[in-house]
């Protein structure tokens, strides 16, 4: 009767340089029917700097690389919209406040 189990979970490493990502590593949980590691997200961000549309690119990247399902722990369309939040968070540092409310809106 009780469920405590993620929705959605993520796990990111990188290395910056020059606000270069480098070395990037992604994983997600509950978007595919096992921990998925996000091989073409990663390969995307790889070389790139750290800006808002570089992020809204590689988000489009990720969406089309998960594959949630609908289940007790939500929608996969909720499954996608915490994907989505989830990965930008691990960003949060690197905009102003302005900048990243921008980024998490659009």
């Amino acid at each position: 009767t009780h469920l405590d189990i993620a929705s959605v979970n993520t796990a990111i490493s990188f290395t910056i340089n020059n606000n270069v990502l480098q070395n990037v590593n992604a994983s997600m949980g509950g978007v595919f029917a096992y921990p998925k590691y996000l091989t073409n997200t990663c390969s995307f961000l790889n070389g790139k700097e750290i800006t808002t549309p570089v992020l809204h690119q590689a988000l489009e990247v990720l969406q089309n690389e998960i594959s949630p399902i609908s289940d007790i722990r939500g929608s996969k369309e909720y499954k996608r919209l915490l994907a989505r939040q989830l990965f930008i968070a691990h960003f949060e540092k690197f905009f102003s406040v302005q900048e990243f409310y921008k980024v998490m809106t659009i």
